[in-house]
């Protein structure tokens, strides 16, 4: 055994296993292997399981409805103003959620973060045309108060599981969604309003 070799194998010795693999594989290749990037998470997120919870909890809301109605009707407003109510919130949400798509497809397959379109707004907009409009929409018109509870059941539980999505993104994309969670809110776009309104009527 000659002394380079001593020398080498006291070397190896004294690193870690992870510095060690990492020391063979310079002498190896010459250069130090690149970190990865984090693994691409579905395009669908957490919408799977956030859809199949809240479509659980919306249809046990309706069978209790038919089981006791008339109790839970609400008779605060015509039949007529309802409907009008009803399809002013359906509609919104319905584009909304549509150009919510559009843009984070687009950005998905650019393997880009999203912040165009109803993304520049609010961060989860596909969410958010769900929670604030599609649902309040379907509420107004089965008129029942088990129903008006699901967007409130929907919000408890979209803050629940969006921890990891967030976190994704975070390590996907570091100091640029950083940046953006920080400039824009997560659903509703008061602060956008806000600003915007600052920017009209200065």
């Amino acid at each position: 055994m000659t002394a380079n070799d001593n020398l080498r194998r006291r070397q190896k010795q004294a690193l870690t296993p992870a510095s060690a693999n990492l020391f063979l594989h310079k002498n190896h290749m010459g250069n130090t292997p690149k970190t990865q990037k984090t693994p691409r998470m579905g395009r669908l997120g957490i919408g799977p399981l956030f859809a199949s919870i809240s479509i659980c909890y919306f249809v046990a809301t309706f069978f209790v409805t038919v089981r006791f109605a008339p109790g839970f009707r609400i008779y605060l407003l015509s039949d007529f103003n309802r409907c009008i109510i009803s399809a002013i919130f359906i509609a919104t949400g319905l584009i909304f959620y549509g150009f919510g798509v559009k843009s984070m497809l687009t950005a998905y397959n650019a393997d880009k973060l999203c912040t165009t379109g109803p993304f520049a707004i609010c961060r989860h907009p596909i969410y958010s045309a769900w929670m604030c409009f599609l649902v309040p929409g379907l509420a107004f018109w089965t008129n029942t108060l088990p129903s008006f509870t699901t967007p409130v059941i929907m919000y408890l539980l979209f803050k629940m599981i969006i921890v990891k999505e967030d976190r994704y993104l975070k390590e996907r994309f570091g100091t640029e969604y950083l940046r953006y969670r920080k400039n824009t809110p997560e659903i509703l776009p008061l602060g956008w309003i806000k600003r915007a309104t600052k920017q009209a009527f200065p």
